[in-house]
């Protein structure tokens, strides 16, 4: 199907294996994507995302360990995972604030 399908059905395959895997970047769509798109909020600002991130850090002690820069490598490959696969649209302001 990957090899095959069209570029949308390529990219929620993709999508779809991490997720199996990834519940944090579950975790992520489910409450805050999910939750804008049920208000029609369809902007998610950096200020969303650094507050995702920073409840599931203290709601996690595996998180509360990391370090910033795992911390940060982990939120940006999530945003990059949801821009590849079409959920959110690139903004490098987004992009930045997670790194700062």
């Amino acid at each position: 199907m990957i090899a095959t399908g069209n570029a949308d059905v390529r990219r929620f395959t993709v999508l779809f294996s991490i997720l199996l895997e990834h519940r944090l970047l579950r975790e992520l769509i489910t409450e805050t994507l999910l939750d804008k798109l049920k208000q029609f909020d369809l902007i998610i600002k950096p200020s969303d995302l650094r507050i995702f991130f920073e409840t599931k850090r203290e709601e996690s002690q595996l998180l509360a360990k990391w370090s910033n820069a795992t911390y940060q490598k982990a939120a940006s490959n999530a945003v990059l995972v949801l821009i590849e696969a079409g959920l959110l649209q690139p903004a490098k302001p987004i992009l930045e604030t997670l790194k700062a």
